[in-house]
């Protein structure tokens, strides 16, 4: 697996919380606009949605260790990979949801700390929906194009 996977959340969340320092400095726009606290809850929601999906998906693995998938996954050059993935993603999820339910608690207050807060809370949250997205896409592909089977030639009678 490329080093970029590794980093591209991280990037990401740097970007965007450039963006979201841009638009502090030029819109006004922060943690105390209107609509941020159901954008929360809805964070909170989507969040609790991911780890109740990864959990339920570390069951179905545990259930399927001995299937002809497992197998497939177990022979594939990305199978170290998807493992250390998954703890990411699952660790930077409830993180993610505890930084949630902390900033709904804070949003009310306007200083320094809790803008600080915010930026720290937007960089957590990207890098998490970035490791979720990755790892979805290398499950996909680990399912359905891990292994190429060898094509077989075809016998010509003449």
């Amino acid at each position: 697996m490329k080093r970029s996977v590794y980093i591209k959340p991280y990037f990401f969340g740097v970007i965007v919380d450039i963006v979201l320092l841009l638009l502090k400095y030029y819109l006004n726009f922060d943690y105390t606009s209107n609509g941020m606290s159901s954008a929360l809850d809805s964070i909170v929601g989507f969040l609790s949605i991911i780890i109740g999906f990864y959990t339920a998906f570390y069951g179905i693995i545990i259930s399927e260790m001995k299937s002809s998938l497992m197998k497939k996954l177990m022979d594939s050059k990305d199978k170290d990979e998807l493992p250390k993935l998954l703890k990411r993603c699952i660790g930077y999820s409830f993180f993610s949801l505890i930084l949630t339910i902390i900033f709904q608690l804070l949003i009310y207050y306007k200083n320094r700390i809790v803008l600080l807060f915010y930026f720290l809370w937007a960089f957590i949250l990207v890098v998490c929906i970035t490791y979720a997205y990755i790892v979805a896409q290398l499950s996909i592909f680990l399912i359905f194009y891990g292994e190429k089977k060898p094509k077989k030639k075809k016998k010509f009678d003449n």
